[in-house]
């Protein structure tokens, strides 16, 4: 579909607005994006009035395997 529109808040000023993403990826296998084991990415919904930027703290899931 085109002309579609997300609205959310954006995580640079706050307000309520049609917001875009932007996806940082970081060299770092991990189990919590997309259940594989691909490279970590974390979302920031920015609107149109602001310049998006790297998260301060990155949030992630990492399994180790144990032998019982």
């Amino acid at each position: 579909m085109t002309g579609e529109v997300e609205l959310g808040r954006c995580s640079i000023c706050g307000k309520d607005r049609p917001v875009s993403r932007k996806y940082y990826y970081y060299d770092i296998k991990c189990e919590c994006c997309n259940g594989k084991d691909d490279d970590h990415f974390e979302i920031v919904w920015h609107c149109n009035l602001c310049k998006p930027v790297p998260p301060e703290i990155v949030s992630l899931v990492i399994k180790s395997k144990m032998e019982i």
